[in-house]
């Protein structure tokens, strides 16, 4: 299977990136700075790009089977302008205008979806992020919860905590 990851240069990125290439998929990853990568020097296809460009995205997406992202937060940004929230409305639009169907991706466990019922500490915790990052944690939900509107085959894994730890998938 061929597949896209995006946020390959971060902590799970790089984790999901070498857990593919071992699987035996063939994986192109989308990376702002190439060089964060060059220990996977031909095991996969780097394109250099920004996830907020969508003319880069629809390249990215040439006869890819599936997406894996992994974008991280923008806790330390300073501005915000829905950029997550709109690039990934880019992101399903070129999807479904290149006939890729399946995404997986990773969110915070805070993320509401839709209008589902939060559990207690999954509300603290929630409040707590809003808190921290105001507007940037509500654009990683917009982010999401446009990809759970959408008509994707999607999934949105949302772990509790995400530590620098060695362990197996």
């Amino acid at each position: 299977m061929r597949i896209l990851i995006l946020g390959a240069t971060g902590m799970v990125g790089r984790v999901l990136t070498r857990a593919a290439v071992d699987a035996g998929h063939d994986v192109i990853v989308l990376a702002r700075t190439p060089s964060k990568l060059d220990d996977l020097d031909g095991e996969i296809a780097i394109m250099e790009g920004q996830y907020f460009d969508r003319k880069t995205l629809r390249a990215a997406l040439a006869d890819v089977d599936a997406v894996l992202t992994t974008v991280g937060p923008p806790m330390k940004r300073s501005q915000n302008n829905r950029e997550y929230t709109s690039a990934m409305q880019s992101l399903i639009e070129v999807m479904t205008q290149s006939g890729v169907r399946r995404i997986v991706a990773i969110a915070g466990a805070g993320v509401k979806l839709g209008d589902e019922k939060v559990v207690f500490f999954r509300g603290v915790m929630r409040r707590v992020l809003i808190l921290l990052s105001g507007e940037n944690y509500l654009d990683k939900e917009g982010e999401h919860n446009a990809l759970f509107q959408s008509d994707l085959d999607w999934t949105i894994v949302r772990p509790p905590q995400i530590t620098d730890a060695s362990g197996s998938f």
